[in-house]
């Protein structure tokens, strides 16, 4: 970690924001039990409290966190 870089902890706090409005529409989503069974596989559920944790792993992959 480097000492004294705004840009740095200005991007921790990006991210960390970001996270958590994805981590509350997951949490929103997930009360609301919004899913439906798959057409091929009538015992499996797609659940749409799923979408934003894959457009948060979209966003910021492995790229993203070994960058520093």
């Amino acid at each position: 970690m480097r000492t004294g870089s705004k840009s740095w902890c200005l991007k921790i706090g990006v991210v960390f924001l970001v996270l958590v409005a994805f981590g509350g529409m997951a949490f929103t989503l997930g009360l609301l039990r919004l899913s439906f069974p798959l057409s091929t596989l009538s015992y499996l559920k797609f659940d749409l409290a799923e979408i934003p944790p894959i457009i948060a792993v979209l966003m910021f992959g492995k790229a993203f966190w070994f960058s520093y």
